[in-house]
């Protein structure tokens, strides 16, 4: 079934973005959000274990966390759209 909707040469917006396009942005999407996502949780992680140690705690790294969200969902925008005109980009100079 996937591959018949990829395959479809007028599925698109003026014959530029295609169904196939629109997966791998998504599939970027959410690899740029579990990324950012595992980071976060990793350094919660590690400030819970080394709190003793260095000058973070739980409660700081949790409000650091939180104020980045913003950052977090505009990377998560911004990098399947960047990508997408890049490889767009790219083809076209490949077909001239």
């Amino acid at each position: 079934m996937i591959e018949s909707i990829l395959t479809r040469k007028n599925v698109g917006i003026r014959g530029r973005v295609t169904v196939k396009a629109v997966l791998s942005a998504g599939i970027i999407a959410l690899a740029v959000l579990l990324a950012s996502v595992c980071g976060r949780l990793a350094f919660l992680a590690l400030a819970a274990v080394f709190q003793g140690v260095s000058g973070l705690t739980v409660a700081t790294v949790w409000s650091q966390i939180q104020t980045g969200l913003l950052g977090l969902v505009a990377q998560a925008v911004l990098v399947p759209v960047i990508v997408m005109a890049v490889a767009a980009l790219a083809n076209r100079e490949k077909e001239e």
